[in-house]
């Protein structure tokens, strides 16, 4: 089954909103270890590219549970051609535990205009035909880790000291 289409194309652009000095922890369910050891995770990590990425790999849906409580991911790419449970129930599983955790699905058994809507309502940000167009999966990655981005600085501002009165339960009335 053949993963890649062509070589990568254009970085997405780096005018967006900056992501820092942050890495993105990105989980790749993928059943063969030779595409990630040889395409993703090469390229994902590969310190050419705008977005840093720490990557890890489940090959089968109990070890994208394990790993994923493990590792904790902040996106997963996840093919839906599995042994045992489907990518779509494996997809269930990684939203019911982990909500917050972005999701891209990649298939090689379905075509992308049959199943788009159904992952997408399972929580899916998106789905991709293999073989994979790596740019466009990278500008998906780059825009989801943006997104992540943003919640983690919003969350870290909004838990700051509170200036509501009402919040400062060490006075007295």
């Amino acid at each position: 089954e053949e993963l890649l289409e062509g070589k990568a194309g254009p970085e997405p652009s780096k005018g967006s909103a900056p992501l820092g000095k942050e890495e993105i922890r990105l989980l790749f369910v993928e059943g063969s270890q030779e595409a990630y050891e040889q395409i993703l995770k090469p390229y994902f990590e590969s310190k050419e590219r705008p977005l840093r990425c720490l990557t890890a790999l489940a090959r089968d849906p109990e070890e994208a549970l394990r790993v994923a409580g493990e590792f904790t991911p902040q996106l997963v790419i996840l093919d839906l051609r599995l042994e045992e449970l489907n990518g779509f129930e494996v997809l269930q599983h990684l939203k019911g535990r982990y909500p917050e955790v972005e999701v891209i699905v990649i298939t090689g058994t379905y075509s992308q205009e049959d199943i788009e809507g159904v992952v997408k309502g399972l929580g899916a940000l998106a789905c991709f035909d293999k073989p994979l167009d790596m740019a466009a999966l990278q500008r998906q990655v780059f825009e989801a880790a943006l997104r992540i981005s943003t919640k983690a600085h919003t969350a870290a501002k909004s838990s700051g000291p509170s200036s509501d009165p009402q919040s400062d339960h060490g006075r007295s009335a």
